[in-house]
């Protein structure tokens, strides 16, 4: 169920790359700009009981976090779907608001192309799920325990 939550919220977001820019060369830039922070995140590339407090910080606003954790946790402690609601529920939303916030400024076709600046403030709202979700684990600090508690066994 995570994985497919995550494939489903991570995909929602080339419709938002798709509904901003114009062409295929701002396409290309703007997939650089996302994913590449995306893909070298805190979360995937090294373990968290291992990084500096201020990088585990910062991570806890990137969704790639949510969905590693999730899987490290479901892999690791045997967690089931009901003990990652925290996760799945941060996913789903975002998938909803990415793909419902996109449609509507989605322009298909020649000749449809509008300025990027009225698209921008339909983009914007999808990151509140991970900034609330970064402000409440930097307070309670549950995905920095449970992801040290996974590599410490």
């Amino acid at each position: 169920m995570l994985i497919g939550v995550g494939i489903i919220s991570f995909s929602s977001l080339g419709l938002v790359v798709a509904s901003v820019t114009n062409t295929m060369q701002e396409t290309q830039v703007l997939n650089q700009l996302l994913w590449l922070p995306l893909i070298f995140s805190l979360a995937p590339r090294s373990p968290w009981a291992f990084c500096r407090a201020q990088y585990k910080r910062i991570g806890l606003f990137l969704p790639a976090t949510y969905l590693v954790n999730g899987l490290q946790q479901t892999i690791v402690n045997s967690a089931t779907p009901g003990a990652r609601y925290a996760e799945i529920l941060s996913l789903a939303v975002w998938a909803c608001l990415t793909f419902f916030l996109s449609a509507p400024t989605l322009s298909v076709g020649a000749g449809s192309q509008d300025s990027s600046a009225g698209k921008n403030c339909w983009s914007q709202p999808q990151r509140s799920p991970f900034v609330l979700l970064g402000v409440v684990e930097n307070r309670t600090d549950r995905i920095l325990l449970e992801a040290k508690s996974a590599f410490l066994l």
